[in-house]
């Protein structure tokens, strides 16, 4: 009977744990979903990370997982573009009035441009996924 107890404990801490997981998740989701105003903010992925290195993302359904994954990689995708487009800023930023100076303004004004009208497709992904029946199921709002 004792060692049913304790199965019995650990399966309800490890339900508890892919529960917190999977909220906080959720919440970073969201918030990262609310960076995306077309400024090029860089996006947070350090519950998704800790997952990963921790193992928590096994406890998750491999469809589930696989959709996390997507987003999660449009997360860093855009967070190393958002990283290239303020690097672009602040070499046009270094240089003196010149023709290079011209050129580096049409760079950072393209990948800009390019930045911008990627960030409300991610949003809109993100929201699409935040939206799905998983979340109600896995008892996250």
């Amino acid at each position: 009977m004792g060692a049913s107890l304790t199965l019995n404990r650990i399966k309800g801490q490890q339900k508890r744990e892919h529960n917190k997981f999977l909220h906080d998740i959720y919440i970073e989701l969201r918030k990262n979903s609310n960076l995306l105003d077309g400024h090029g903010n860089i996006l947070n992925t350090d519950i998704w990370d800790s997952g990963i290195s921790s193992g928590s993302i096994l406890s998750i359904d491999s469809k589930e997982l696989e959709e996390l994954s997507e987003t999660y990689h449009q997360i860093e995708t855009n967070t190393y573009e958002a990283e290239i487009c303020r690097q672009a800023g602040e070499h046009y930023r270094s240089l003196p009035g010149s023709l290079a100076k011209d050129q580096a303004l049409i760079n950072w004004n393209g990948l800009s441009l390019l930045l911008r009208k990627r960030e409300p497709i991610l949003r809109k992904e993100i929201g699409d996924f935040l939206d799905e029946d998983f979340w109600e199921k896995a008892g996250v709002d």
